[in-house]
Formats: C-alpha cells, structure tokens, sequence
C-alpha cells in the first residue's frame, strides 16, 4: 500500500532530466459558477416548494371575499458526502528521494483528484438531467422534463433539439409560458448558456455575431441585439453529451451545493513502521432544488 523505495527507483539516483506527468494544467474550475454554495451544519439539508394561490376573483356587492388553501407542495433532501482520498509513504522513500523531499509531488497530485471528482459530481447533475429513477426531483421528475407538475399544471423545461438560433427562440418563448401551482404567469428569463467543448465555436458564433448566423439575410441577430442571454454562455468540460446544452435561468434556488465541511488535509507518522500517511477529505453535496433554474436539451 505503501509508495516505497522500488515505486520511485529513478528519483533515488543522479541523472534524471525531469519529472513529468502530474504538472497538467489545471481545469479552470467551473462548478461554483453553476451552483449556489450554501453552507451547511447538518447531517443533511431540506429544502420544501411552497404552493402559490390562483388568480384573484370577481367580488360582487355586499357577497365575501373567496378564500384559497394552499401549502407546501414537496421536499427535496441534500445527504452530504464524504469524499477522501490519500497515500502513504515509506520513511526511506522520502528521505532517500533526490529531486524532491517531504512528498509534495504526491501531495499535489492527490488535490487535483480533489478537485478534479468535485466537478464531476457538480457535472453529474447536468450529465443525469434527462434521467429520473434516481436522479429525479422532489416533484418526482429528472431535472429537465416536459411535465414538471405546478398544481394542476405543468411546465416544460426541455427539448430535443440542437443548439441553434430556432432552439434558442424557442427556448425563450417556452420559459415565458412557465406558471406558478396558482397558474399565474411569471417572468422566468435565461441568464447563462452552458455547454460542452464539442458545441463551443457553435456558442460563440450564435452569441457574438452581430449578423444571422448560417444565413444569406443581412439580419440582425437578434441572440445579441436583445442580449436575450445577458451572461453568456461558458464551457464545462465535465459535460459527457456532446450534443448536450442548458441554460441557467433566473429561477432562484435551483442547482444548489451544500458546503458541509471544507477541504482537511491529514498527516500522520505510524509509529511502528515510521511511514507518513497523508490524506485529504472534502463534504459536501450537489444537487436541485427547484428544476426550472434550468432549461436543457439533449440535442435532436
């Protein structure tokens, strides 16, 4: 289990030119750009959906004012995680090492697995929103269905089709359609495109062209005149869908990460066998809350 002696044969000896292989640059973090980081003290974290009330009613002279009932609708519950992970090193092997002492090279490498297991998990619940079983909501549906239940209503936050000025158009006026368990209207409007690095050039032509994009009309382009997507879009590279595309709307409490308990890193000698344990571990949750902070496609 232990990093020994034999592991690191070349570094215990002159003459190597370079170590290489854990110096990778590090992948812009993106997740704590999608997510709100809420803190947490507990075990895990509720979040409930609280109904909304029709539209107002005619009151004729002198008759009474109609009352409505309403309350809360689901839950959604957060269970943090544990996420560890370490290495042992003999007391030879680090004593005996040329290049570098103390395991820092080892250290490092174990906090971009770090870091690089949380962008997959924050990734996961875009990578899992067309899925329900067990990745569904608290309303019982994936993140990104076309029968979210509001009361006797429902509401759409998705469709098959690729990324596209039509699809972005149509993406707006489906989010204008959206109504509250009362089936009143409100004003969801999209703030951020996200995609993977397959559909990138894609997003930069349709949000940063001035003129129609793939068209001989000498038309504005409407995507940047109305700046329809004030934030514009980014890149997560974690996405697995190539075809894959959300946008991040204005709809608060949405995507949501719970931050249990931040990032501790462990070092301890073992007192019989004099190796150093070094260990790193992280708690905390991704998740989703209310499902139209999100409008997604899976592509056509």
């Amino acid at each position: 289990m232990a990093i020994n002696r034999a592991l690191i044969a070349k570094q215990l000896v002159p003459g190597i030119n370079a170590l290489f292989g854990d110096s990778y640059n590090q992948v812009p973090k993106t997740w704590d750009k999608i997510f709100q980081v809420m803190s947490s003290e507990r075990a895990w974290e509720e979040d409930v959906k609280l109904g909304a009330p029709g539209l107002a009613s005619d009151k004729a002279e002198g008759s009474s004012v109609t009352y409505e009932q309403w309350g809360e609708e689901y839950t959604v519950r957060y269970q943090h995680t544990t996420v560890a992970k370490g290495f042992i090193i003999t007391e030879e092997a680090m004593e005996d090492n040329l290049y570098e002492r103390g395991a820092m090279r080892y250290a490092r490498s174990i906090g971009r697995s770090m870091a690089i297991t949380k962008e997959i998990k924050g990734a996961s619940v875009l990578n899992n929103a067309f899925t329900a079983g067990s990745y569904a909501g608290g309303d019982g549906k994936a993140l990104c269905a076309t029968d979210h239940p509001v009361g006797v209503y429902t509401n759409s936050n998705t469709a098959s089709v690729d990324l596209s000025e039509s699809a972005l158009d149509a993406m707006y006026v489906a989010l204008s359609a959206w109504k509250d368990s009362g089936g009143k209207l409100f004003a969801a409007r999209p703030k951020q495109l996200i995609v993977p690095p397959a559909l990138m050039s894609t997003a930069e032509r349709l949000l940063k062209t001035q003129l129609r994009v793939d068209t001989a009309n000498n038309d504005v382009n409407f995507l940047v005149t109305s700046n329809m997507i004030p934030e514009g879009y980014m890149v997560n590279q974690y996405l697995t869908d190539p075809d894959a595309w959300f946008i991040r709307t204005d709809v608060d409490h949405s995507l949501i990460h719970f931050k249990r308990s931040g990032m501790k890193k462990r070092m301890t000698e073992d007192e019989d066998t004099f190796s150093m344990k070094v260990n790193f571990s992280e708690r905390y949750s991704f998740g989703f809350s209310d499902p139209l902070g999100v409008y997604g496609s899976a592509g056509a």
